[in-house]
Parts: C-alpha cells; sequence; structure tokens
C-alpha cells in the first residue's frame, strides 16, 4: 500500500566475501526509481551495478560482492545503506570481522547471525520425520535464538 513503509535499521553493514544479502521491499518491480546500486572508491561511483539485482516476491537480492565499498538506495529509506565488503572472516571471539591486518568492528549493526551450515538428516526411530542441524555464528550467542518456519506451501505474501 502506500502508506506502508520498511525501515531498515542500520546504514552501514560490514560483512565478508561469500555472505548473501537480501532486503524485504514493498515494490514488485525492479526499477531504477525503486533502487540503484553501485560499487564506490571513497566518494567515487565506480561502476554501476543494478543489472545485478534481482528481485522476488518481494525480496531484494544483491549478487555475491567481493572485497570493497557499495551503495545501496532503496526508495523510501532516509539515507543510503553503505555496504563494506571485507577479505576475512568472523572473529569467533566477538562481534568482529578479521582481516590479515586488523579487525573491523560489526557490533553496531543489526544483530549480526550468519548461518554457516544447514543439514536435515532422517530422525533413526522417525522416518517420516527429520532433525535439522544448523552451524551458526552470532554477536551474542547467549541470547540468540533461530526459529525454523515450515509451509507444505509458500504463501502469496509471506509476512500477512
Amino acid at each position: 500500500s502506500q502508506n506502508c513503509r520498511l525501515n531498515y535499521p542500520v546504514q552501514e553493514l560490514n560483512l565478508i566475501e561469500g555472505d548473501k544479502l537480501n532486503f524485504p521491499v514493498l515494490f514488485e518491480t525492479l526499477t531504477r526509481d525503486n533502487v540503484t546500486f553501485c560499487s564506490k572508491v571513497g566518494s567515487s561511483t565506480i561502476s554501476d551495478l543494478f543489472k545485478d539485482l534481482k528481485l522476488e516476491k518481494k525480496i531484494l537480492y544483491l549478487p555475491p560482492l567481493t572485497a570493497g565499498s557499495y551503495m545501496l538506495n532503496i526508495k523510501g529509506q532516509n539515507q543510503p545503506i553503505d555496504i563494506k565488503v571485507h577479505k576475512g572472516s568472523y572473529w569467533k571471539h566477538g562481534s568482529y570481522i578479521k582481516t590479515d591486518d586488523r579487525l573491523v568492528e560489526i557490533r553496531d549493526q543489526i544483530s549480526n547471525i550468519v548461518v554457516e551450515d544447514v543439514q536435515v538428516m532422517p530422525h533413526e526411530a522417525a522416518p517420516e520425520l527429520s532433525d535439522i542441524k544448523l552451524k551458526v555464528f552470532a554477536d551474542n550467542r547467549d541470547i540468540t535464538r533461530v526459529h525454523v518456519f515450515a509451509y507444505q506451501f509458500f504463501p502469496n505474501d509471506p509476512n500477512a
């Protein structure tokens, strides 16, 4: 509807290469009026990456990103989202990305939860059931909950 608005709580994201990034949006057609996406060096735009975006069922999917800086503008947001992709890994001892020469703090972002692996295994005692095993990185593991939703069909609007 015209009056709906999604607010993303962060204007800067720090990620590592290989992270998948997507955003719920209110539009159903991907146009330059709705979204822009580019790579940057400093304040200069290096390349327009709009062609690499995908939109499916009101979810905007960004392409796999290599180390660098990117800018995403989504219609209706007060500020663009600055995305910094690092060559490194999530440090297991805190809310940091560990690169070759530094630690990048990621605590000020939305709570980071990275699903590193998912395994679906048949249940030994009841073959009609399956066990799900997740390998998860989270900023605050002690207070993190992971919910799994299952559908026999996908509703038209999963947010309804």
